[in-house]
């Protein structure tokens, strides 16, 4: 269900925010993430999906190539991350159950920079 809100200044905005997430704490406790998009009717896509002709990604695929990077990356960047270690990328996969994505900080830093990412966040 799509609720469109338009909004003509900052402060508005920043009032609608404030409603938003006020009355999001009333039903749950979950931190919300707010995505923008410049029309409402556009529909959600990951980058992946828009910068590719790959119908599917699966998840476990997308961390072998950002491991793959991942030398590269420290290297151009002059940071370090953790490795990630496939067998628990597996049982996160299936399970999705503690909710944190796993090597965050890095799958953060490669999306800022234009990395495409397979998970709509």
């Amino acid at each position: 269900m799509n609720h469109v809100r338009i909004v003509k200044t900052w402060a508005e905005f920043e009032v609608t925010i404030r409603q938003i997430i006020n009355y999001h704490a009333l039903l749950d406790d979950t931190p919300l993430l707010f995505r923008g998009h410049a029309d409402a009717d556009w529909r959600l896509a990951t980058t992946l999906e828009r910068r590719s002709n790959i119908p599917t990604c699966y998840v476990e695929d997308y961390f072998r190539v950002v491991m793959r990077v991942k030398p590269e990356i420290e290297t151009y960047s002059c940071r370090q991350w953790d490795d990630i270690n496939y067998r628990e990328v597996r049982e996160w996969v299936s399970s999705f159950s503690n909710g944190k994505l796993m090597s965050y900080e890095y799958l953060a830093y490669l999306r800022h920079h234009g990395f495409p990412f397979p998970l709509l966040v």
